[in-house]
């Protein structure tokens, strides 16, 4: 119920309240809607904020699986590197393999032609046998070979048929001997012995291997000259596989050894068969002893001696460092005597010669 007062108010003043009623209802109308509309576009704004935020991390996981397969290509790249490092490693180890295989089959053609050598060597050494029995135990076998030297050598052949024997100890057990161990053919020299004389040089010479018998001498190394170094004498002495050397001592003894390798500092034995040692000790007349098989132990350089021969503890030939003395021992290797007729020695002169070939 309206009250008394309300109703008594002027009609003017009511239109005039309702209109302010209503005008305020549109103002608040209004602002209503322009809130409505902020929000609105808050709203927009905020939605297209969270689609560039969608948009930035779909971007974000394009750019990383990009970096995903860039990575899974550099991998194959390295995996097909590593692949082409082995095949290629592979193919060096087929090469090896098959470098190997040549190299084996090269050592067998080798071996097989050793074989063959030594097939032939037995045989020529059979046929040298029964020829030894044609010719019976008290007959004389030459093996005569035409030279330059040939007028020089017949009144020898002579000489040595009508003696009927060898004066080389060594082959007196044989029934047989070479043509040089009767000829004595004398080979020229570069520069002369300080050591040997004419004659001694020819009954050194006649006693080498087969293959030294026509060829001449050169001095190599004489401690006269080049001093008494061992290491000079290994300098001087390199690269030179056949040599003779020649001592002699205080009293007077002439003796040496004929070297089969080269004198090289070395931690074992070596040379061969070949080597042998020789002494002008008796009558002027040489004497050698050959190895005898029972060991090995032919040569020996070290940096503190050279020797020949060996056996419980002595050598038969050792020369020390200094190249001013030495000793001479019996051993198994050679069979020898004391080349000097005693023990200790000291040296007045050596020499070592080399080979060259007859011209």
């Amino acid at each position: 119920m309206k009250s008394e007062e309300e109703e008594n108010l002027p009609k003017d003043l009511k239109e005039q309240e309702n209109k302010e009623n209503e005008k305020d209802n549109k103002d608040e109308k209004k602002k209503k809607i322009e809130n409505d509309e902020i929000k609105d576009k808050e709203q927009d704004k905020g939605k297209e904020k969270e689609k560039e935020i969608e948009k930035d991390k779909v971007e974000e996981k394009e750019k990383d699986k990009e970096k995903e397969i860039e990575k899974e290509k550099e991998k194959e790249k390295v995996e097909d590197k590593d692949r082409d490092k082995e095949k290629e490693k592979e193919k060096e180890i087929d090469k090896d393999k098959e470098k190997d295989k040549n190299i084996d089959k090269e050592k067998d053609k080798i071996i097989d032609i050793e074989k063959e050598k030594e097939k032939n060597n037995e045989k020529e050494k059979d046929n040298e046998k029964e020829k030894k029995k044609e010719i019976g135990k008290d007959s004389y076998f030459f093996i005569i070979e035409k030279t330059p030297e040939w007028d020089k050598v017949v009144p020898h052949i002579i000489e040595a048929i009508d003696e009927k024997k060898n004066d080389n100890s060594v082959y007196s057990e044989y029934p047989y001997f070479r043509i040089q161990n009767a000829v004595q053919y004398l080979p020229k020299i570069d520069k002369p012995s300080d050591i040997l004389s004419t004659e001694q040089l020819r009954e050194l010479h006649s006693r080498l291997p087969a293959y030294h018998q026509y060829t001449n001498l050169y001095k190599i190394f004489s401690i006269s000259v080049d001093g008494s170094s061992l290491k000079t004498l290994y300098n001087k002495c390199e690269g030179i596989t056949n040599s003779v050397l020649i001592i002699k001592d205080d009293d007077g003894n002439i003796f040496g050894a004929y070297a089969s390798e080269e004198y090289a500092p070395s931690s074992k034995f070596f040379g061969t068969g070949e080597c042998f040692l020789f002494t002008f000790y008796k009558l002027n007349k040489i004497h050698v002893y050959c190895s005898t098989g029972i060991n090995d132990s032919y040569m020996y350089c070290d940096n503190e001696q050279i020797s020949f021969g060996c056996s419980d503890d002595y050598f038969s030939l050792c020369l020390r460092n200094n190249l001013l003395d030495g000793y001479s021992r019996h051993t198994k290797t050679y069979n020898n005597e004391p080349l000097n007729n005693k023990d200790k020695f000291v040296i007045y002169k050596l020499e070592i010669f080399g080979f060259k070939k007859h011209q």
